[in-house]
């Protein structure tokens, strides 16, 4: 699986669309910033779904974990069963550079696994301009 440091849309391990971003498209993503995460499920789990479990880890470490209401799906279009919901990162679940693993669990109303989704790995950087430019009124000079 690839390595994510930009900003954009790409695939989860079960073939469903997802877009994370920061800033713009493109850009670099960046630790100690919050970012959204939009996923696209698989309309063949939503139904049965009552609520999704995010697990988030850096390097092998638990960096996290978010609870995602069936009731923050939205319909994209109801004639193909189109769906998405939003996830806030906040800056604490990043707030290191690293590799982070994204895992997204659906369950049923009982608990119980129906499918699991992982993330390709996502790898946050320092923000050096911003990082430099706070310390140093014209930058940092090497």
């Amino acid at each position: 699986m690839q390595t994510i440091s930009n900003s954009g849309t790409y695939h989860a391990s079960s073939g469903e669309s997802f877009l994370i971003s920061q800033d713009n498209p493109g850009h670099t993503l960046v630790s100690g910033r919050d970012c959204m995460l939009r996923f696209y499920p698989d309309y063949r789990y939503v139904q049965a779904t009552d609520f999704v479990q995010l697990s988030l880890s850096c390097d092998g470490a638990t960096s996290g974990s978010i609870t995602i209401q069936k009731r923050a799906f939205r319909t994209l279009d109801i004639f193909n069963s189109t769906y998405e919901f939003d996830v806030q990162i906040k800056s604490h679940m990043v707030n290191r550079s690293g590799h982070y693993d994204f895992t997204f669990s659906f369950r049923d109303r009982y608990g119980r696994e129906i499918n699991k989704a992982a993330l390709p790995t996502i790898c946050f950087c320092h923000d050096l301009t911003n990082w430099a430019n706070g310390w140093f009124p014209h930058g940092l000079v090497i």
